[in-house]
């Protein structure tokens, strides 16, 4: 059953995964991140951009686990810590702050062998 979900998951992410990127490596404000704690547990970070949904999110936190466990890993915990901001913008002559929140999952999973 595990392996059904996931392989849904990962073919429905192939059609949108135009955000699905290294953090690091994208010089991107959005995609993932992980440090390895033990041989098999990693801590996992995806932080979206400002047009993704949390949904979409978790979609891409669940997509680098599997990449990392090849497939096969246990949720040791997972929980959003959304980001909060604000940008300026002019509205009719006027700057306006507006309120801004990015999803972001934070977790830990260990890969199954």
């Amino acid at each position: 059953m595990k392996n059904v979900f996931l392989l849904i998951l990962l073919s429905s992410i192939t059609s949108c995964s135009s955000h699905y990127s290294s953090l690091e490596d994208s010089g991107r404000s959005y995609g993932y991140s992980e440090m390895q704690i033990e041989t098999d547990i990693y801590s996992l970070f995806y932080q979206g951009s400002g047009t993704n949904t949390l949904e979409e999110v978790e979609k891409y936190w669940f997509l680098r686990a599997s990449e990392l466990c090849n497939k096969e890993f246990e949720i040791i915990e997972k929980y959003q810590a959304p980001l909060h901001g604000k940008v300026s913008i002019f509205i009719n002559g006027i700057r306006t702050n507006i309120k801004t929140k990015r999803p972001r999952i934070n977790g830990r999973i260990k890969c199954s062998k």
